[in-house]
């Protein structure tokens, strides 16, 4: 189950269902995950969490509530982000009109790497 509750936001926003492909519950070994990294021989780093904005992908893009989902799941600690529901561009480029004008680039990561964004898709182009 996808999904965070926040007091503060409305109360009809339902939660995402994503169903496990793999049918046979019973059946399907328990892992025990521990936190003693005695044990371990891999190198343990921190997560680090460099983005500023998380979007939906196109396919979940018009299912509400999926911004704020994107944005609180995304950039929390650690992140719950799913590559196929949400994506946090880093840069963007101007396409267009607006493509190689003096500050455009500029103007796309304004508009576009901020919460909530307001990126006019003919003009920017984010990855």
């Amino acid at each position: 189950l996808l999904y965070y509750r926040d007091l503060s936001r409305p109360q009809n926003v339902y939660p995402l269902v994503v169903r496990s492909e793999h049918r046979d519950f019973e059946r399907s070994p328990l892992r025990v995950i521990s936190n003693d990294i005695s044990e371990s021989d891999e190198e343990i780093v921190p997560q680090i969490i460099r983005d500023q904005v998380c979007v939906p992908s196109d396919a979940f893009r018009v299912i509400p509530g999926m911004l704020s989902w994107c944005q609180t799941n995304c950039l929390r600690y650690p992140p719950n982000c799913p590559e196929a529901l949400c994506h946090c561009p880093q840069t963007c480029d101007a396409i267009g009109e607006l493509e190689g004008r003096d500050g455009a680039d500029v103007y796309c990561m304004d508009q576009c790497i901020v919460y909530p964004p307001h990126c006019p898709k003919n003009r920017c182009r984010c990855y």
